[in-house]
């Protein structure tokens, strides 16, 4: 919306730095339920690329907890 109306919107580099940060699930959702970038394949791939990169982490961290 605010493309349309030539306000300033929120960058691609933002949106994945806050999905880097611990906003995984609520970037998926937000791009389920308003359809946004559901279409641009290099966001979809960034996005995937972090779950991964956080899956590992977590996965890695594991082993120091047990």
């Amino acid at each position: 919306m605010n493309a349309r109306n030539g306000k300033r919107r929120i960058s691609e580099f933002f949106l994945c730095f806050i999905t880097l940060i611990g906003g995984t699930i609520g970037s998926i959702l937000s791009m389920q339920i308003y359809h946004h970038k559901t279409k641009k394949l290099s966001f979809i791939s960034k996005i995937l690329a972090i779950v991964v990169i956080q899956f590992i982490v977590v996965w890695s961290l594991m082993d120091y907890v047990n």
